[in-house]
């Protein structure tokens, strides 16, 4: 998905950090979603909710920090996601990476590496 040019058009959006991020409450390993709280001359990040304690993890940033290490995610994430997530809690792995192939145009073992990413995320 194209992410917007300007900064503070990312707020309300998700992104997925593609290096570890910390503070001083600690550390969130690469690939870890987060919700642009706002946006402007510094950027506030929030995490999704852990599903089993509901812990959030947030940071900012000054606009400095460079974008390129963030994957954009789009406004309503998990918006395709949501049928391959329902396919996944019922068991049908298959068919989530064939439904991930109909989305994107995409190799066999990057649909597969994806909907398995998407259960270690969401715990399934």
């Amino acid at each position: 998905m194209k992410r917007p040019k300007l900064i503070r058009d990312w707020e309300g959006g998700y992104v997925k950090i593609l290096k570890e991020v910390s503070n001083y409450n600690g550390s969130m390993p690469a690939g870890t979603i987060f919700k642009v709280k706002r946006s402007g001359k510094t950027a506030y990040f929030e995490s999704l909710p852990c599903k089993c304690c509901g812990f959030k993890f947030s940071y900012n940033c000054k606009t400095k920090y460079k974008f390129n290490d963030v994957e954009w995610l789009g406004y309503d994430f998990p918006g395709r996601d949501k049928k391959l997530i329902e396919l996944l809690k019922n068991g049908k792995l298959i068919a989530a990476t064939k439904k991930f192939r109909e989305y994107e145009d995409s190799t066999l073992r990057e649909a597969l590496d994806y909907c398995r990413n998407l259960q270690k995320i969401y715990r399934i």
